[in-house]
């Protein structure tokens, strides 16, 4: 079973101009609030748009604006965050997002995503508890989905790859992240 949690509706509307940026600032965000939630106890998918700080997204924009040669790990940890564990650059083998997806969805906590394509990158977020069944998959242009099964998660995440970022098949990299 799958359940949106939260929507965020841009579909792809965001110009690249503009809004480079924004998608991990909001991973981050939620990555933080994620791994906060679980520190205290609760439940990671008992998340709500209402508990993201939308106004400190501007911080980690910035330097996608200025076109910086930016350190990624710089920017998780300027959002309190610290790498546990990562995926380097891998590529895609052109339209097939299955091999990215199955590796990231393999990953255990929390793990902000991203994928490239000509001049252009997409941030995703994954969330994987086995114990409490809890199975998350943030795309910030549609929304927060929770999933019963990783099977469900992981088909439910390709055919999102597949139907909207065909364009961003390159390369992919994931970093699995903790309170820092």
């Amino acid at each position: 079973m799958k359940e949106k949690i939260f929507s965020t509706d841009n579909g792809k509307k965001f110009n690249l101009t503009l809004d480079a940026g924004y998608c991990m600032a909001m991973c981050l965000d939620l990555a933080k609030v994620i791994l906060t939630r679980v520190a205290k106890g609760r439940r990671a998918d008992g998340v709500s748009i209402g508990e993201l700080e939308p106004g400190k997204w501007a911080i980690v924009q910035s330097a996608y604006l200025i076109n910086s040669d930016m350190d990624r790990n710089k920017l998780i940890s300027a959002q309190g965050l610290a790498v546990s564990a990562t995926i380097p650059d891998t590529a895609v083998d052109a339209g097939d997002f299955g091999p990215p997806t199955r590796a990231v969805t393999g990953l255990a906590g929390t793990t902000v995503f991203s994928i490239f394509g000509p001049g252009a990158a997409h941030a995703l977020l994954w969330h994987r508890d086995d114990a409490g069944k809890q199975f998350l998959y943030l795309d910030p242009n549609e929304g927060l989905w929770r999933f019963t099964t990783v099977g469900e998660a992981r088909q439910h995440m390709e055919a999102d790859l597949d139907g909207n970022y065909a364009d961003l098949d390159e390369a992919y990299r994931a970093s699995t992240v903790e309170l820092g």
